[in-house]
């Protein structure tokens, strides 16, 4: 102990002392400047804070004033919204009263009206009477003489003049239905008369121009021209002209004696119905894909039709049709989707040559 003593000299331990104060003291000093460092940026964070506060509180102090502006507004529109229905309701009760009290005076006025119509009633009625008691004194008749025994004068000239007007007016019921007859007669031969002429203006315009039909330009199903089938059109031809001829014997031809014959010869028909019209009376029917058609007008005529598709080469052979020569008593078309034949008949001709008329129209036409 003594020699460790005495190997440590007073001035080296001065010396160690002093370099332990000093590296004391420098830590000291980076300590403090860190504390100082912190210091200022807690105190820079406390003045963002107390900034960012500020104008906070100054953003809700605004805020509280809109909203009690607001508040106010809303107060205000409740308070006017408010006073505005219950200006509505009375305005509502008051054009009600308005109204009861319009509707009232209406009546008053319309039973005001009534009663002075009832008084001018009276007072005609009183008028009336003293001028027939004036005049039953004027003619030396007691007005208290009962009148129902009695024929005003001019009741009986009257009764002349009308018998008199009715012999010159009117007819015995004979002559009456000869001249309907004669009537009768009269239109039947005005409406033969339009038919053959409407044949005429057909064939006419038909006869301008008779091209050939084409071979394989069919797409409507009309049937080839041949021999055979001239024939049949021949005696459809002449059939037609057959039915122009009146028989005296068989009642005219209208809508019921067509359907009531068609009920017993259907002629391969089916779905026969009657239709009854202002613009004339017609019966439809159908016979497989082919739809018939008998209008009863003035004209009378028929149509037969049959779905086809519209192309060029429909379009194509209807016109050739419509220009040929065998074909000059009908008309063909294209509408709605359907080829149409179109021909007229007069009343006079009897249901079955009519009907053998269209058969043989029918087959030589469209193919079965």
């Amino acid at each position: 102990m003594d020699d460790y003593k005495n190997s440590q000299k007073p001035s080296e331990l001065l010396e160690k002392m002093q370099r332990v104060f000093e590296e004391r003291d420098a830590e000291y000093q980076k300590r403090n400047e860190e504390f100082q460092n912190r210091q200022s940026l807690l105190d820079s964070l406390e003045s963002k804070i107390s900034q960012q506060k500020e104008d906070v509180d100054a953003k809700r102090v605004a805020l509280e004033e809109k909203e009690a502006t607001l508040e106010t507004q809303i107060n205000s529109v409740n308070r006017r919204e408010a006073q505005n229905k219950q200006r509505a309701s009375e305005l509502d009760e008051e054009k009600a009263k308005i109204e009861q009290m319009k509707q009232d005076l209406i009546l008053e006025q319309k039973l005001t009206l009534e009663d002075l119509k009832t008084q001018k009633m009276a007072a005609e009625r009183e008028y009336n009477e003293l001028q027939r008691e004036k005049s039953m004194i004027k003619n030396g008749v007691n007005p208290d003489v009962d009148l129902n025994r009695y024929i005003r004068k001019e009741f009986v000239e009257m009764d002349y003049i009308l018998r008199s007007e009715l012999k010159s007016k009117y007819l015995p019921h004979k002559e009456h239905d000869e001249i309907v007859a004669n009537l009768k007669a009269q239109l039947s031969n005005a409406l033969r008369e339009k038919t053959e002429l409407f044949r005429k203006m057909i064939s006419a315009s038909k006869e301008q121009q008779t091209p050939e039909i084409k071979e394989g330009n069919d797409p409507v199903g009309i049937k080839k021209d041949n021999g055979e089938e001239d024939t049949e059109h021949n005696s459809a031809s002449s059939e037609l002209e057959h039915m122009e001829v009146k028989d005296e014997t068989k009642e005219e031809l209208n809508a019921e004696v067509l359907y009531r014959y068609l009920q017993k010869n259907a002629h391969g028909l089916s779905d026969i119905e009657i239709y009854h019209a202002m613009d004339g009376d017609q019966i439809k029917a159908q016979s497989g894909r082919i739809s018939y058609r008998f209008v009863f007008d003035a004209p009378c005529y028929f149509d037969l039709s049959v779905d086809r598709k519209e192309n060029r080469k429909t379009k194509q052979v209807i016109e050739e049709l419509n220009h040929s020569a065998k074909y000059s008593e009908v008309k063909f078309k294209y509408q709605d989707g359907k080829v149409w034949v179109t021909g007229y008949f007069t009343s006079d001709a009897t249901p079955y040559k009519l009907m053998s008329y269209v058969e043989n129209l029918t087959k030589d036409c469209f193919d079965a």
